[in-house]
């Protein structure tokens, strides 16, 4: 008998240690998760300006760190430090090396926002990289992580959904474009977000209409814009007042354009970061070259040639600027120097966007014109005229398929709108007849209460009248007992006879009085108070009469 008793003690001791072993483990986690969030909001604001030391700092807290999960979270922050001295080789090295974590992992929400910033900062090397399939397959496993991810962090799920439409954007796909950046306003709306998410949705969507030729739909976007910007960050300012130079620049609005452009590079210098300004000097230098100003737009393109140490300049942005150099060079007659730009743009031609390779047949054409040599202008011009062709199909193309992805996105809404009203509906009876159930089972309720107390209450009447009877019943039975007749006759017959004792008269006659206030009484349910009083007297005097006439008797009888 002892044996299992001891075996059984020895259980729960293993039990309880392992419990408190595992309870240890959990404060532990909790304390340097907390701590990893303290060092992370320290870091954040000098990440950009110190990489050096604060990639010092995030290496020696490292060392104290058990928790995988807070050890990755803590190693993956390295990543802000590599992007500003633009290392995409280490940054890919930390992204992957988080991702494999993640993978061998079960999914919680920690794991799950980690996966999805992995992700999300991969698509954005891969567009960089100019691979846009991949970067379109790393933004949808960062929205299918997101879906894992606590409520705060669901937010930025609009942002992931717009940095998909961006992708296919870039690939050409513009149908997939604008459907995923109307599912990032569905989504922004549903979670009801602040305007800088709106603001960055209708910019996408503004510039996917001005690809499509679409300008009208595209203003509607920038107007909407315009009335919320001077609310927004000096970063959403900037890449609203970007696109709004884009859609003048599109539209032939060249002034326009190059105040908008204007007012982006104010508020990168109010932001910032410096690598945004690239981008708007390239417009500004094309812009300039519009307006036929080239020493405008060289200083521009000038500030893009220095900027090139830095490895965040894409190849297209390379491209890009190279044919503004060709232009510039074209329109003050230096052959030599738009020469040696072409000849390097012509041997990575296939590696480019096609739009870019577009404009470099334009150039060629121009260069060639000027030049003298008709047959290569003639060459490259009917390049330009197929690909302007085959532009304006893909155009068509892509505007029918967007009005159908929208009538679909549409009548889908429609559909789901119609089966939220049939279910409202559906509720709306069944409320209904909930109510009336409950309201007649409670009418019955209340008319049972009413018969019933109904019936109680006339019982009760009907008990108090048997009661009354029987206390009459009762009385008269006394009064036939007592019989005061007799009574009062023999009273009556006494009196005389004491008139030779004159004290005997009054509590006789008080005694009469007494007997006779008695029987009136027990006729009645209820007396007056004084009447009571009065009967009470008499009583009193009713038995002092009875005493003294008591004495007198004994007196006179020997």
């Amino acid at each position: 008998m002892k044996l299992p008793l001891i075996l059984t003690c020895i259980i729960f001791v293993n039990l309880f240690l392992v419990g408190c072993e595992k309870q240890k483990e959990e404060k532990q986690i909790l304390q340097e998760n907390i701590k990893v969030d303290s060092i992370i909001e320290k870091l954040t604001p000098v990440a950009f300006t110190y990489p050096d030391s604060t990639k010092q700092e995030i290496f020696a807290q490292l060392m104290s760190i058990q928790d995988s999960v807070s050890y990755y979270r803590l190693y993956f922050f390295l990543l802000r430090c590599y992007m500003a001295e633009a290392k995409p080789d280490s940054m890919q090295h930390i992204i992957k090396k988080t991702i494999s974590f993640c993978n061998n992992r079960e999914k919680d929400t920690l794991i799950a926002e980690l996966e999805a910033s992995a992700y999300f900062q991969l698509a954005q090397l891969k567009h960089n990289e100019e691979k846009k399939d991949s970067a379109i397959m790393c933004n949808k496993m960062a929205i299918n992580a997101m879906f894992h991810s606590s409520k705060k962090f669901k937010k930025n799920l609009p942002y992931a959904y717009l940095n998909l439409a961006d992708s296919y954007h870039q690939k050409g796909d513009y149908p997939q474009a604008v459907a995923n950046s109307r599912k990032a306003l569905m989504v922004a709306d549903s979670m009801q977000l602040g305007i800088s998410v709106q603001c960055a949705i209708y910019s996408e969507l503004a510039r996917l209409y001005i690809d499509l030729k679409n300008f009208p739909q595209a203003d509607d976007y920038f107007n909407t814009i315009e009335t919320m910007i001077d609310s927004l960050p000096y970063c959403d300012r900037y890449s609203a007042a970007n696109s709004r130079g884009y859609y003048y620049f599109s539209t032939k609005e060249y002034e326009k354009a190059l105040l908008w452009f204007k007012n982006a590079i104010e508020y990168t210098d109010k932001d910032g970061l410096e690598y945004t300004k690239v981008p708007v000097w390239g417009n500004l230098g094309e812009v300039y070259l519009a307006l036929n100003q080239n020493d405008s737009a060289r200083y521009y393109l000038n500030k893009i040639s220095e900027f090139e140490k830095l490895n965040f300049i894409t190849p297209s942005t390379l491209y890009y600027t190279d044919m503004l150099y060709v232009s510039l060079y074209l329109k003050e007659n230096n052959l030599g120097k738009a020469t040696s730009i072409l000849h390097k743009l012509s041997e990575n031609q296939a590696k480019n966007n096609p739009n870019y390779i577009h404009l470099n047949s334009k150039r060629l054409e121009e260069f060639y014109d000027k030049k003298g040599d008709y047959k290569n202008a003639y060459k490259y011009r009917k390049e330009v005229d197929i690909y302007e062709d085959s532009l304006r199909n893909i155009t068509v193309q892509n505007n029918i398929a967007e009005i159908e992805a929208r009538y679909v996105n549409d009548t889908t809404l429609l559909k789901r709108d119609i089966v939220i009203s049939q279910q409202k509906q559906e509720v709306l009876q069944l409320k209904s007849r909930t109510t009336l159930i409950v309201s007649v089972f409670l009418v019955i309720i209340l008319l049972i209460i009413i018969v019933i107390s109904y019936i109680r209450k006339k019982r009760d009447l009907e008990y108090s009248k048997q009661l009354s009877t029987i206390a009459q019943l009762r009385m008269e039975s006394v009064r036939n007992r007592i019989s005061p007749h007799f009574v009062f006759n023999t009273l009556n017959a006494l009196i005389p006879a004491l008139e030779e004792h004159k004290e005997l008269s009054r509590p006789v006659n008080l005694l009469i009085k007494s007997i006779r206030g008695s029987l009136l009484a027990s006729e009645k349910m209820a007396i007056m108070l004084k009447d009571e009083i009065g009967n009470y007297s008499g009583q009193h005097f009713r038995i002092y009469g009875i005493l003294q006439f008591g004495n007198f008797c004994q007196r006179i009888i020997p």
